[in-house]
This record gives C-alpha cells, sequence and structure tokens, in this order.
C-alpha cells in the first residue's frame, strides 16, 4: 500500500497517516512475527507469549491486548494449521483479552 504513493491512508484502526504509518505498522507485525516465533520454539503457551513479548516501541499503542490475536493465528501457522480451517474462537480471546487486562498483565 505504501507504494501506491498516496499521501494520506485511511487506516481500519489508529489515526489517518501517510506512508511512514504503513511502514510502522508493518514493523510492529514483524517484530511481533519474530517474538512470537522465539516463543512458540520455546514451547510456550499463546497467553505465556503474551505476556511475555515487551513491546518496546510499541509499548504505547493503544489496545496492547490484541496481541493476543496476532498470536493466535501465529501460533496456527507455526503449526502448519490451514487458516480456511483453523478457525479463530473470537469470543473466547476476547474474554482472555479482558481478562489479562483487567488482571494488568498486558
Amino acid at each position: 500500500m505504501a507504494k501506491l504513493g498516496a499521501r494520506t491512508y485511511v487506516p481500519g484502526h489508529g489515526p489517518v497517516c501517510g506512508a511512514e504509518g504503513l511502514n510502522l505498522c508493518r514493523d510492529y507485525l514483524v517484530f511481533v512475527l519474530h517474538e512470537a516465533r522465539k516463543r512458540f520454539d520455546k514451547g510456550m503457551t499463546v497467553d505465556e507469549a503474551a505476556k511475555d513479548i515487551d513491546l518496546g516501541q510499541f509499548s504505547q499503542w493503544p489496545n496492547r491486548e490484541r496481541i493476543l490475536l496476532n498470536l493466535e493465528r501465529l501460533w496456527r501457522e507455526f503449526r502448519g494449521e490451514d487458516p480456511a480451517i483453523s478457525k479463530l474462537s473470537l469470543p473466547e480471546i476476547f474474554v482472555r483479552m479482558d481478562a489479562m487486562t483487567k488482571a494488568g498483565e498486558l
């Protein structure tokens, strides 16, 4: 999308931005991918990984709990599951997100 050369992008989440905003989002996703892989390879659960990952420069972003969604999808990918078949249980994940946020774990 950044190669489109638009001056303004309106994301589904977050503020209106230029290409720098898209690049920062990409950097976040690459960061989460690498951090997730390390924890998956250590045998951690999604919840353990979510609590363990220090988001560093992204720690001030709102809705930190959304990392659970990213990690749930990545764990399935790392296990070689077909995303068309391996559906996420969004209600269950949202309950976990809420509980972890209220407990101050994220």
